[in-house]
């Protein structure tokens, strides 16, 4: 075809041609045109390369100015990372920009975002990250410091923790040793518990034995005191001891030649008595009976003689 059609070819001055055929090694000292395009403005203008060859390209907005026409880089894969520059982004230990960047996480399905509290109770304010603790839990963690998971201080959460401190916040009304002093002499406590010493059953305080209990030591319920009488025999019912709750003991002789039809109780017969005491028969009042006692013999004779422990 190059055979039968006109053909042009442009030789520089020295005799070097100045077209070059696709896929093949330029030849040394091979001149180049200058190319050159439209402004847009009907001015031509030169396609610019840098010293080393390479198309300086650019768009046609101003950088860092988000305007329309900006030319965008893309990298390729496996490339080396483009740096960016934010506004919101600061050097280590320099002043925080006036922008910030803010972080997101997923849920687990959606991108969600942190929230911050104002910790600042005063005039001021302090934005601070707020946190929910998690704590490991089978199946995935679980929200801690709750009732059914509490914070502990121990490995096992069931260690004893000592607390030491010089004082404590107590709540209003709390007991201290102070207001236990209070209230030892305030008379609606006082009026529950009784002074030093015994009382009878209905001044004292009830104290319950429990159930299982161990034998409890008891002293002898011992007399230093005992008082004699003589009560004069006779064919009808006698009192020999009245009741006496002091009492701790008793024993009656029967100084008679008569039988003494002798009773713990009132009103003694001869079909109703609790021991017979023949002439020279003496008896103690078992039990520790503190109760009335009575006596008839079977004819006036003598007298029972009595001796009384209290």
């Amino acid at each position: 075809m190059a055979l039968e059609s006109p053909v042009v070819i442009l030789f520089d001055s020295l005799g070097n041609a100045m077209a070059v055929q696709n896929g093949v090694v330029i030849p040394a000292s091979t001149p180049a045109l200058l190319a050159s395009g439209a402004d847009g403005g009907g001015i031509a203008r030169y396609l610019l390369v840098d010293s080393l060859g390479r198309p300086v390209v650019v768009g046609p907005g101003t950088a860092g100015t988000p305007a329309g026409g900006v030319l965008s880089v893309q990298g390729v894969v496996g490339g080396v990372g483009i740096p960016l520059s934010d506004p919101a982004e600061g050097a280590t230990g320099a002043a925080a920009p006036a922008q910030a960047i803010q972080v997101a996480g997923t849920d687990g399905t959606n991108i969600q975002v942190p929230h911050v509290f104002d910790g600042d109770t005063g005039v001021g304010t302090e934005w601070d990250l707020g946190m929910q603790i998690r704590l490991p839990g089978s199946g995935g963690s679980v929200v801690g410091g709750t009732a059914a998971n509490p914070i502990r201080t121990d490995p096992t959460g069931t260690t004893t923790q000592p607390i030491s401190a010089a004082s404590l916040p107590l709540p209003t009304n709390a007991a201290t040793e102070t207001t236990l002093a209070g209230r030892l002499a305030d008379s609606t406590f006082t009026a529950r518990i009784n002074t030093l010493g015994q009382k009878v059953m209905a001044a004292s305080t009830p104290v319950v034995i429990a159930s299982d209990q161990s034998p409890l030591p008891t002293l002898p319920n011992f007399s230093s005191t005992g008082t004699t009488s003589s009560v004069a025999s006779a064919a009808g019912n006698v009192m020999l001891l009245a009741a006496n709750a002091g009492r701790k003991g008793a024993a009656i002789f029967n100084d008679s030649n008569k039988f003494l039809y002798l009773k713990l109780g009132a009103t003694a017969s001869v079909t109703d008595f609790t021991a017979l005491l023949r002439q020279g028969d003496y008896y103690e009042v078992p039990f520790d009976f503190q109760g009335q006692i009575d006596g008839i013999w079977s004819a006036a004779n003598g007298f029972a003689r009595i001796t009384e422990l209290t």
